[in-house]
This record gives C-alpha cells, structure tokens and sequence, in this order.
C-alpha cells in the first residue's frame, strides 16, 4: 500500500492511497470462498461454485467492502502516526473519469482525499501577563424578591388535599389522562395515551379559562393539542405525552421507536380527563415549616430564615449571571484568538453533510450556509484547545447527574413550584437519555461549562452589581444585539 500527503494549502492537504493487489488479494479470495459455502446457486452444490463465478456474481460487493475497510483502517493510522489534528473528516476527492471495481483482475486502485488541518495558533487569554477583562455581574436581592420566594416556599410545603367534588382552581395541580380521538371524538385504536401531572401556568390563558369551569374528574376535549401551551412543541410533546417529536429535517436522522413520532404523525385532537387534584393548604410560618424547607437548620425566628432565602436567591441569581459571563468570556475569546480557516475545504464539507441529507445546496446557499457557521466553527476550534489545555473529561455519572439536574428543573417550571411526585424526575431523565441526540449535546455543554469554568479561574474580572430590574434589561439587550447580529450575517 502506498500512501503520500500533498500539501495544498497552508490549512489543506490531499492523502493519496493506493491499495495493490498484495493488500487484498489474499482476504479478497478468502471471504469469496467463506461466501461460496452460504450461497445456493442453480446448477451447483454448495461450496463448489467456480471460482470465477463468484468474482463476476459477487466480485464486486466483496471488492468494495475489503477496500473500504482498509481505506479506512489506512487513513486512521497515518493520522495517528503523523499526529494530524483535522477538522470535519477526510473528503474523498472524485475524478471525472466514474471508478471502477474489476474484480476479475488483479489491479492497483488509487484514491484521493481532501484534508482541513486545525491551525496552529495561540489563546492570548491563557498567556501570563494578558490585559484581556471580562464583566461578570451580580445581582442585588430585594426584599420585596425575598418575600416572594418565601410565599413559594409556603405554597410548595403547604398540607396538600385531594378534594373530589367542586371546581378547579388556579392554584390546584392535577394528574391528567390525555387520549388521543378521531374526528367523532372516539379513542383512536392504539393510539397515543398518557398520564401526566400539570398546572395551571402550563397552559395558555385561554385554556386556563376552561379549565377553570371543569370539576373534579371532568373532562374537556382539544382541537390542537400542540396549541394549549405556549411550549415548544418538542417540550410539550415530551411532557404531555411521553413521545419524542422529531423536528423539522431531523426524520431521518433519529432510530425510530415507538416513541418516536414526526409532527403529522402525531393525533391533533385529545381528551384530557381530570383523574386526581392536588389542592395545597399554604404552610404557616413556623419551625415545622422552616424544617420541612431546611432540614437540620438553626431557624430561631423568622429573620433567620428570611436571612437564609435571601442567600438561595443569591446563589440562583449567580447561575443567572454565570450563564451571561460564560457567553460573554466564549464571546471575548472568540474576538481575542485570532487564526485562519480554510473556508473552501469547510464549504465543500458542508456540501458534502448536505447530500447526505439528499437537501443538495446551490453555491449562493453554501456560501451562506458557511458565513454562518463560521463563528460556531471557531469556537470548536478554540474549545478543543481549552480541553486540551485543561485535561477536561466527561464521565457517564456527569452526563446522569446533569440529565436528572435538568429533569429536575424542568419539572419544577412546568409545576410553578407545587409538589409533584420525585420519581417524574427519574423517569423523566432516564427517557431524555434515552435521546443520543440529547446526550450529545448535553456532553457538548458539560464539555463546554468545564472548560470555561476552568479558564474563569485564570481570568482578570470587573464586578459589577445591579438590581433584578436592571439585570433582565441587561439580558434583553443582549439578546437583541445577538438576534440583530444573526440577522445580518444571514442576509
């Protein structure tokens, strides 16, 4: 086997392998034969087939499959060898002139790959004696916010009821059955069903208004079940009826499961019926209370546990302004690490991802497609680097401790804050990581959270406080110089 690199370009190489027949000749002939003992061919025992026609039956399909393996196995081992950092994968490159497998013959074939290489490039933001700065807010806690979250607490804690006669009522939570119908309103055979507990802040305001004239164990009929939430339709499908709703351009990229549904695949119209109500009497401000929120406190009177509450919201108001810093540390990254990449090679490797797809691209949308994505590819670029600069590794238990973090988390906003039964969240959990598509990307934010917490460490910070008020102005802002900045790249 002969294999030569071509140096095409400062970040762009070309890998020239030629497989001879000493490479594969030898298995070539051995799986023909392997294959001669399975297959029943008229006018033939098994196993003795003639040689030469199995080379011209199956020649092919053998050929090709022996090539791939070792043009595979071939380029992971120079790369390893020449220790090649690339970006994407190898492009095989095609001539004019259509390949062709002759299997009868004993010939060299020859083939040819396009490379992007990672440039080589430095991280200011790592160099001693740097003068790069990043603000990291923080955020004053009202008084007015303390007693808010305290009014929470004592709902959240409150003696819960399960009445069965009387109207809903807006505080209430519910385990509700949704089933879906066709179109006289019958349970569809085997169709979609599940049981889920929900609030009131689950749904619009004007499903909120009929749920308000329901009675325990009532049940009310919707046209749409994807418009009585202003959630995401993926969230909603998820949380309401247990299934994964693939999004728009991602049918053929999922495993299909029966819980895997596309958007039309799904019933529109639902019964949902009232099975339980959970009505909770508001806690009463005293040590029972303050137990039940914080075991093993030290709570003698009320201004201690006002005191503690504050610091919660502190530490919840930190997780605000972490995720601010931490976009605005990648942000100040991404503008301080200056390098080249080679934009034609990453043009064609989106093109490449695109027929894979079947979604072919004209040369206007690639060039689009690349502007972009250009920022994005930047900072796996940097981050690569950062995880290498810090050792950082992901663990199985990190990714299934952070997957139950935000089942939890979610299921505390669908429920506005009303108990709900704690093994929602494990069964919640255990069905995102069932997801790998959700598996990567929480791997990816992990990968990502680590990196940049370890760098925080190292970085020159300016502090600065502001109140809630000013803080959600600040975010607004931010989000509409984003959205604005998108828009002109996108143009």
């Amino acid at each position: 086997m002969k294999i030569n690199r071509e140096s095409t370009g400062e970040l762009t190489a070309l890998l020239h392998i030629t497989i001879e027949p000493a490479d594969y000749k030898k298995k070539f002939i051995k799986a023909l034969k392997d294959l001669r003992k399975k297959v029943d061919i008229r006018g033939f025992r098994r196993g003795l087939v003639p040689m030469g026609m199995m080379k011209r039956m199956y020649g092919a399909n053998v050929l090709a499959e022996d090539l791939q393996k070792m043009l595979d196995n071939a380029i992971d081992t120079h790369i390893k060898e020449e220790q090649l950092n690339l970006l994407g994968v190898p492009l095989q490159k095609v001539d004019d002139v259509p390949f062709k497998l002759e299997p009868t013959k004993d010939k060299d074939y020859s083939f040819t790959f396009k490379l992007g290489l990672m440039p080589d490039f430095d991280i200011p933001m790592l160099q001693e004696g740097n003068d790069i700065n990043v603000e990291k807010y923080t955020i004053a806690v009202a008084d007015s916010e303390v007693e808010a979250a305290i009014e929470r607490a004592r709902k959240q804690h409150g003696e819960v009821n399960n009445p069965e006669e009387g109207l809903l009522q807006k505080e209430d939570s519910f385990n509700a059955e949704f089933v879906a119908l066709d179109d006289n309103n019958e349970p569809i055979a085997d169709g979609l069903t599940n049981e889920t507990w929900l609030s009131f802040d689950f749904f619009t305001e004007e499903v909120q208004a009929d749920l308000a004239d329901l009675f325990v164990n009532d049940s009310i009929i919707f046209d749409d079940i994807f418009a009585i939430s202003n959630k995401e339709n993926v969230e909603l499908a998820k949380f309401v009826l247990d299934v994964v709703l693939l999004e728009e351009g991602q049918e053929n990229k999922a495993e299909a499961t029966d819980k895997t549904y596309t958007y039309d695949e799904i019933p529109k119209r639902f019964r949902m019926s009232l099975k339980k109500v959970n009505r909770v009497e508001i806690a009463t401000l005293d040590k029972a209370f303050f137990d039940k929120v914080h075991p093993n406190n030290n709570f003698v009177v009320v201004e201690d546990f006002q005191r503690w509450m504050r610091e919660v919201l502190q530490n919840e108001y930190e997780q605000f302004t972490k995720q601010k810093f931490e976009y605005d540390l990648q942000d100040t990254l991404i503008e301080t690490t200056v390098f080249n990449l080679p934009e034609d090679f990453l043009k064609e490797y989106i093109e490449s991802q695109q027929k894979q797809e079947e979604t072919p691209l004209s040369e206007e949308e690639l060039t689009k497609r690349l502007k972009q994505s250009l920022r994005g590819m930047r900072w796996e670029v940097i981050l690569s680097k950062l995880v290498k600069a810090f050792d950082v590794k992901i663990s199985n238990d990190d990714i299934e401790d952070a997957a139950y973090y935000e089942a939890q988390q979610m299921l505390q906003r669908y429920m506005g804050g009303q108990q709900f039964d704690p093994n929602m969240i494990e069964k919640f959990a255990e069905s995102q990581l069932q997801n790998q598509e959700y598996v990567s990307g929480l791997s990816n934010r992990l990968v990502t959270n680590r990196a940049l917490g370890q760098l925080a460490e190292t970085v020159a910070v300016t502090y600065n406080e502001v109140s809630l008020e000013e803080w959600e102005a600040i975010v607004k802002a931010q989000n509409a110089a984003i959205k604005a900045a998108q828009e002109v790249v996108e143009a």
